[in-house]
């Protein structure tokens, strides 16, 4: 055990399952007759998929990745027992250091994660905005 390819495998078994929920939500969700009309004007099932069903599942997809990803780094025990003297991931060395002492790096580190989820945080917001004033996303006028 120890090796990352162990414990990128088990970090997936685990947040793979709350992905899927988001997913499958948001598929079950999706208009279908968004996709019949896409089939109906001449597309095939592929280029349907790819051009109207990816593009309305891929923000739910975003957001299951984002919280797969905050699991992952909150999920110390497993890291724990996955983790090889060259291999430690941040959630199990914080860990350590936390419990042997505050030390400068644990401040340092979750400064530098609260600084970055921030600057995501606000990169996508921003380009949220900028894609929804494109002139190509503006309601169809009769």
């Amino acid at each position: 055990m120890g090796h990352l390819a162990t414990f990128v495998t088990a970090n997936a078994l685990l947040s793979a399952p709350l992905v899927a929920l988001f997913v499958t939500g948001a598929a079950l969700g999706v208009d279908h007759r968004l996709e019949l009309a896409s089939l109906s004007c001449g597309a095939g099932p592929l280029r349907t998929f790819f051009r109207v069903t990816v593009p309305l599942v891929a923000p739910v997809a975003a957001v299951g990745g984002v919280i797969a990803f905050l699991l992952v780094m909150d999920e110390v025990t497993m890291s724990i027992f996955l983790v090889t003297p060259g291999n430690v991931p941040l959630g199990v060395m914080m860990f350590v250091e936390v419990r042997s002492g505050t030390a400068p790096i644990v401040n340092a580190a979750a400064s530098l994660l609260i600084v970055a989820t921030m600057v995501i945080v606000v990169s996508l917001t921003q380009l949220r905005n900028l894609l929804a004033a494109r002139p190509d996303r503006q309601p169809l006028r009769r």
